[in-house]
Formats: C-alpha cells, structure tokens, sequence
C-alpha cells in the first residue's frame, strides 16, 4: 500500500529541501514509514506506547532509526528535515495534549525543518474530529511555525508548515 497522498504530492519539494530524516509522528500501522524507507530518508517513528509495543518488531526489521514513545519527543532534540503527523492533530480531544504535540515537534525539527500535518477537513455537515484551515492555523502558526502550502482533496486537509524561531511576547502589567 502507498503512502498518504500528501507525501506523494509533496515529494518533489522534499527533495528540493533536501529532506533527509524524518519523523513519522503517530506511526500506527507504519504506512507511511514504509514507504519513506524505501525512497531512501532515515525514518524515526513515534506513537503511543501500545501501538508500538504491536509495531515494534516490524519497524526495527524494517531499518527505523529510532522508536520513540510520544512522552520521550520532550526530551530529545532529533534535528530532523521532517515531521509528518497524518490524521493524529484532528483526534486529540485535550488542547493541553495538541500543543505538547506541537512543542515535541517543534523541538525535534530542525531550524527551517517542515511540519506536515494532515487532517479530516470540516465542512459543512461533516462530523466531529474535523477542522478547518483556519483553526489549524490559529494553533500551529504560535507554536513557532509559518504556513508553506495548503492542499485540499475531498474529505483531506493538507498544511505544510516550516519552523521558525519562537518570537518572545512582551508581557504587559
């Protein structure tokens, strides 16, 4: 099975950033992983700890540089080209927990680095655990990020975002 659509549109531009180590953020069934394995990236994999307890195996065998519980992203400092989060943003109920997720992978890209973030797009009638671009925008882009690309396909919404430095906001008395 291929990867999501958004790594296959978003490939050629990879590859003229010079995309080398990525992070598959909320790996599941390692889709995605496979697929950036074999197109040549050095793959590191994060998810939560039941998942990867069942993918483990799989994903050493399979030449991953590095498995990583979400709670271990806080602590480490991975340098990466890359992070993909495909359909994880949208279901995660606890802001608190969304903006943990964009800390880890603001932490973990490198200066400059790309944030792929793919969710279940809201419109009109569509059910819970959708968003729009503008909700996405107003969580990510103060997290330290600046939107590169918006793709919209059906019940999908791509955003490509790129680090920037975090901006100090001056507290008023």
């Amino acid at each position: 099975m291929a990867a999501v659509k958004s790594l296959l549109l978003l490939e050629p531009l990879f590859q003229r950033e010079k995309v080398r180590r990525v992070l598959d953020y909320g790996a599941g069934t390692l889709r995605n992983t496979r697929y950036l394995l074999n197109r040549g990236y050095t793959v590191y994999i994060t998810d939560l700890p039941a998942q990867l307890e069942k993918v483990a195996g799989q994903a050493r065998t399979s030449g991953v540089k590095g498995i990583l519980a979400v709670d271990e992203l806080e602590d480490t400092s991975l340098c990466l080209d890359l992070v993909t989060c495909n359909f994880v943003f949208n279901i995660i109920e606890d802001e608190r927990e969304k903006q943990r997720l964009l800390s880890n992978v603001w932490r973990n890209l490198r200066p400059g680095g790309l944030f792929l973030l793919d969710v279940a797009y809201r419109r009109p009638g569509s059910g819970r655990n959708t968003l729009t671009e503008e909700e996405i925008e107003a969580r990510v882009i103060p997290a330290g990020f600046s939107r590169v690309a918006v793709i919209c396909r059906g019940q999908t919404l791509t955003v490509l975002f790129r680090r920037v430095p975090l901006v100090a906001t001056k507290m008023v008395s």
